[in-house]
């Protein structure tokens, strides 16, 4: 069981909010407007927790994440539409350690050491921004039926802070 080095285990705790909520509103018989929000975690305070751990080698780890979507459909006439969405995805990946003390580990016993810390804290804050547009055109009785086709779609990846690891 984990903590090997003591006589009750530790369950684990690992917990994964969810929330998620949609509007949909269409301001006349053209157009529709979606808005979107969801948020997600995951969430533990023994990460890494196996039989050769101690609960102080293992880290606190919080990862929220929130998703914000927004999305525009518009008929511009009978032959002709279009969307745009944009979308934005803010992310945190922490680990977290739960104390100051070096990575103290048995070579002999392949195990960590009581007092133990995981080593480092990791902060990582991410974004991505995201948005896609296109557009339709049917074109009749123009050397036949055709059906014209542009789109636009792009993405930036964004990192807030520079890498933690083993600096904090």
């Amino acid at each position: 069981g984990y903590p090997y080095d003591q006589a009750t285990e530790i369950p684990s705790d690992q917990k994964e909010p969810y929330v998620y909520a949609k509007l949909t509103y269409q301001p006349g018989p053209t157009a529709k407007l979606y808005f979107s929000y969801n948020y997600s975690d995951n969430i533990m305070n023994h990460r890494e927790a196996t039989l050769d751990y101690v609960e102080s080698a293992t880290w606190k780890q919080e990862s929220a994440s929130h998703g914000f979507n927004f999305d525009w459909s518009h008929t511009f006439n009978n032959s002709f539409f279009g969307n745009l969405k944009i979308a934005s995805a803010p992310v945190n990946f922490n680990l977290i350690r739960k104390n100051d003390n070096p990575i103290y580990y048995d070579v002999g016993t392949e195990k960590y050491l009581s007092g133990s810390s995981a080593g480092y804290t990791d902060i990582n804050k991410r974004s991505r921004l995201q948005f896609q547009t296109d557009f339709t055109l049917f074109i009749d009785d123009f050397i036949g039926h055709h059906e014209w086709k542009a789109g636009l779609e792009g993405a930036v990846n964004v990192l807030f802070v520079p890498e933690t690891r083993g600096r904090l």
